[in-house]
């Protein structure tokens, strides 16, 4: 109960923070990405909107490519099929175009691999998941500590990847 409390403290210090900083028209130079994956990994329209509100009122370096995989999660978890395929492909341009601007960037082939491998197949969005894959797999150790951690809980339900892959 206490940890919770904690928790839920520091999330709200959090989220005050960067308010006063969007209010002041301040921005984040380094972006909370442990709150990201917890948010990306869960189905709540209401948490994805409001971390899309956050990325799109920050600057920082990798924005381009979050804002894309965001607002492509959220297609997923929104109703009406028009918007859904409008809010994908907004979110697909960013992200690939993230991609193509920084190839190297393993997180966003990780980004685009949890897109692809949940993205229904008439959408055609799957044709890198094998390339994404060998790419997370051999420069995994080069990861931040924080996108290590997303790769080892993302494998645990992935179909294409597997805890064992990731010491």
């Amino acid at each position: 109960m206490i940890l919770e409390m904690t928790s839920i403290s520091l999330s709200i210090c959090l989220l005050l923070n960067i308010l006063a900083g969007i209010i002041s028209g301040q921005s984040i130079a380094v972006y909370d990405k442990e709150n990201f994956y917890k948010i990306f990994s869960k189905n709540d329209l209401t948490l994805i909107s409001a971390e899309l509100k956050t990325i799109q009122h920050s600057d920082f370096n990798e924005k381009e490519a979050f804002e894309g995989a965001l607002l492509m999660k959220k297609a997923d978890v929104i109703g009406n099929p028009k918007d859904k395929l409008s809010v994908f492909k907004d979110g697909h341009a960013k992200l690939e175009h993230a991609i193509k601007s920084a190839p190297d960037n393993a997180e966003y082939r990780f980004l685009r691999l949890m897109i692809q491998e949940k993205a229904p197949k008439f959408l055609g969005y799957n044709k890198n998941i094998a390339e994404d894959k060998s790419f997370i797999i051999s420069n995994y150790k080069l990861l931040p500590t924080v996108v290590k951690e997303a790769v080892k809980n993302y494998s645990k339900t992935s179909s294409v990847l597997s805890p064992d892959m990731f010491p």
